[in-house]
């Protein structure tokens, strides 16, 4: 009976956690592999008690450094996994910088939320080389827009969505959790389900291009800057719009971009419908 109870804790444990968890990103000189299944437990039992990141922290993680977290469920003991492509699962983690702390953005028994990293977690990533607050300068923070600051990432994102380069576009806009919406009237209309839906956003791109989707900058206006933590720019514009089943179109509308000193800026909140005329 005792030996049947050990090896029922032991089959347990092993379906809660991965075989495997692959750390990857410019962060890391190489990906730092996770290979004891014990640890991987531990990790995700602390993970599951966390405290959730507060809204000013989740706020500020678009436009912070982040590795992935690949996730290897059912995988084999070998091969041993070398690519975040192979994983069954995706995470990020957002090394601690200045007074933030540090966050890691997982699905943890289906409930995926911002956790801050307890002790527990961080001393299982450190012994493993990986590194959990960034040496990132302050200089890579948001930073107040200028206009012409503002103007150039909406003039990039349009040239990048009318030649369909999806790598351009991905670079345009912030990264969750900092990304809010994209949001259009129709054709393409996005449902309020899915609008801030980042991961789906390039792809959804993709597609207006593919069906004709074209955009042309009229005039864009800058409003100043919302001294938020993280601060960012506002502005408003007008362009046409047209596709294979909408003639050219006048519309308008409304965004707000992230600036830094030395990183690309880039916007995190784009809205339009057609423009009502008088």
């Amino acid at each position: 009976m005792a030996v049947l109870a050990a090896l029922v804790l032991a089959s347990t444990a092993g379906a809660a956690a991965p075989r495997y968890i692959l750390v990857s990103g410019s962060g890391v000189p190489e990906p730092a592999l996770l290979r004891d299944w014990s640890e991987n437990l531990e990790l995700l039992t602390a993970l599951l008690a966390a405290r959730h990141a507060d809204r000013a922290t989740i706020h500020g993680l678009g436009a912070r450094p982040r590795l992935r977290l690949g996730l290897f469920w059912g995988w084999p003991e070998n091969p041993r996994p070398t690519s975040p492509a192979q994983a069954n699962q995706t995470g990020w983690l957002y090394p601690a910088v200045g007074s933030q702390p540090a966050v890691i953005d997982l699905l943890v028994s289906g409930v995926r939320v911002p956790r801050v990293v307890p002790l527990a977690v961080v001393r299982i990533l450190e012994g493993h080389g990986v590194p959990t607050r960034t040496t990132t300068p302050a200089e890579d923070s948001p930073v107040l827009c200028t206009p012409p600051e503002v103007r150039t990432v909406v003039r990039r994102l349009l040239v990048a969505f009318n030649r369909s380069d999806l790598d351009a576009l991905d670079r345009s806009f912030a990264r969750d959790p900092g990304f809010r919406w994209y949001s259009t009237a129709e054709p393409g209309q996005r449902r309020p389900t899915v609008l801030r839906a980042r991961g789906s956003l390039v792809p959804y791109l993709a597609r207006r291009h593919a069906r004709g989707d074209r955009l042309h900058l009229e005039n864009v206006r800058v409003n100043g800057n919302t001294e938020a933590n993280p601060p960012f720019g506002n502005f408003t514009f007008h362009l046409t719009r047209r596709s294979r089943n909408l003639e050219q179109t006048r519309y308008q509308g409304k965004g707000a971009v992230y600036c830094f000193r030395t990183a690309p800026d880039v916007v995190f909140v784009w809205s339009m419908a057609p423009a009502h005329r008088p």
